[in-house]
């Protein structure tokens, strides 16, 4: 037989409300929701004391709102109570409620607190010998206290005592709970500032990263790590600069590649030199071609000096220009380079 006390489901589903509904808090200081788990031990006294023995206890309870010394917790629980001259036979009590607490921190890492919680409690006898099985949602409260004791990174431990009181089949119905606890804290303020700071942190140790490729010629890698600090932080000093010389010199190292392909090495060289960042392509591209070419700067430098003697200055100035390109330290082309492009200028203003 079951009997079902209406009160009590109507008491259950307000308290539903609350946990899911219940209006953000005007002016609180902060919100610190914490979701949290128990175990403990159940203890009987009173009427039922005689008939019942203590029992395991278990719930798991959210604090989805804290002000200064004051927070609202919601708790659900269960406990298993075995009947006393029986081996299979017991009572079980289901619980959910809500209610005030006020907390103290008497030290940084010590809090005390008392509360108690409105309850709507489904008690569930089964009893083996008769086959019988009665359900009924009764009413009642409880007064809770304890400690807390928060710890790193959000965790948060707690030990405590609850005493609670049901009217059940007209008798009153008590239990003392002794539990121990864990809870996180989720600070929605804290969990961005937290989160900022790691992707700050993560930012630097990227950009640190990306500037030793870099340095190193390894621009791909760079690339990539500097686009990755953008993606943290869009407005990191420094980054869009070294993005922009990165695109550039791999830009240009292309079209390079491309003279090279072409066959017109002098040109693709001309554009290898012109590339200033540590590029370590670059580097191994400039010796290549510039090997390959070597041959050719004897025959330049005699034709330089010719163009110069039969004072074709302009044909002296390229082809210097274009020894130099090959051999930057050619001593020839660096001694006649100046004179030609002196005379050079001299003759474009006669004309």
């Amino acid at each position: 037989m079951k009997s079902i006390d209406y009160r009590g489901m109507v008491f259950v589903l307000c308290v539903v409300c609350c946990v899911f509904f219940l209006p953000h808090p005007g002016l609180s200081v902060e919100r610190n929701p914490r979701l949290g788990a128990r175990i403990g031990y159940s203890h009987i006294s009173g009427y039922y004391e005689n008939k019942l023995q203590g029992g395991a206890s278990a719930g798991i309870y959210i604090i989805p709102y804290i002000w200064k010394y004051l927070m609202v917790e919601c708790d659900s629980g269960f406990a298993y109570y075995p009947l006393k001259g029986s081996s299979s036979s017991s009572l079980m009590a289901y619980s959910l409620g809500v209610g005030p607490f006020f907390y103290y921190p008497v030290h940084e890492r010590v809090s005390l607190y008392l509360g108690t919680l409105v309850k709507g409690m489904l008690f569930h006898v089964k009893t083996a010998e008769t086959g019988k099985e009665d359900v009924s949602l009764k009413f009642g409260f409880s007064l809770s206290a304890g400690l807390m004791f928060p710890v790193a990174k959000g965790i948060e431990i707690r030990a405590g005592y609850v005493f609670s009181e049901n009217d059940l089949t007209r008798n009153l119905f008590m239990s003392h709970d002794v539990f121990a606890g864990v809870a996180y804290a989720f600070s929605p303020s804290a969990a961005r500032e937290t989160l900022e700071q790691e992707s700050e942190s993560e930012a630097v140790e990227l950009y640190k990263q990306a500037v030793g490729h870099y340095n190193a010629g390894d621009f791909d890698q760079a690339l990539s790590l500097f686009r990755r600090v953008l993606e943290r932080e869009h407005d990191y000093p420094g980054v869009a600069d070294y993005v922009t010389a990165i695109e550039s010199a791999k830009a240009r190292y292309d079209r390079a590649m491309e003279y090279k392909k072409s066959g017109d090495l002098l040109q693709a060289l001309k554009l290898l030199r012109e590339i200033d960042q540590p590029m370590s392509s670059v580097r191994a591209e400039r010796e290549k071609i510039a090997g390959e070419l070597s041959g050719k700067v004897l025959l330049l430098e005699q034709k330089g000096i010719d163009q110069y003697n039969n004072k074709n200055y302009g044909g002296a100035l390229e082809t210097f220009q274009n020894i130099l390109i090959i051999d930057p330290e050619n001593t020839r082309a660096r001694l006649y380079l100046p004179r030609a492009r002196k005379r050079y200028d001299a003759y474009q203003k006669l004309k």
